[in-house]
């Protein structure tokens, strides 16, 4: 009986510390190195039901001129299940007041492409879906210099 109080206790411990706990630093550096570029937030939080990330302030890229993108605020509900499977699925994506930025220059390079190795045989590039997208107040910018095109 007492240690089912224990585990009880603990997983109230752990649920309530997830609630109130900011995920910021994790946050950018994970975001950081598989972005290669600097990532910053104001404020990320997790929510467990449903799982739920909640970004503020979000910055991708250098300041002006090579920011990529940034957004006041982005909720992504995240589904739990399809995590165990490898995949990962945002079951609504809510993107408010955000800009973004991708252009090619001249020589064909791009701001918005990793450098990371291609996959090995048989391996994918991860790839999330969205089910649900929801953008407001949002503009995407598009310049590529080869083609002449400015969007």
């Amino acid at each position: 009986m007492a240690a089912a109080v224990v585990v009880v206790v603990l997983l109230a411990a752990g649920l309530v510390f997830l609630q109130l706990f900011d995920f910021k630093g994790v946050f950018e550096r994970r975001a950081s190195a598989a972005l290669e570029r600097p990532v910053r937030v104001a404020s990320a939080r997790l929510r467990i039901f449903p799982l739920r990330v909640i970004l503020d302030d979000l910055n991708v890229g250098e300041a002006q001129p090579g920011e990529l993108m940034h957004a006041k605020h982005i909720d992504a509900t995240i589904g739990f299940w399809p995590l165990f499977s490898g995949r990962f699925v945002f079951k609504r994506l809510a993107v408010e007041d955000a800009r973004a930025f991708v252009a090619r220059d001249a020589n064909g390079r791009s701001n918005w492409a990793v450098t990371k190795e291609a996959p090995e045989k048989g391996e994918t590039r991860f790839v999330p879906e969205v089910r649900d997208l929801s953008l407001h107040n949002t503009v995407l910018h598009y310049k590529d210099a080869p083609t002449w095109t400015d969007l």
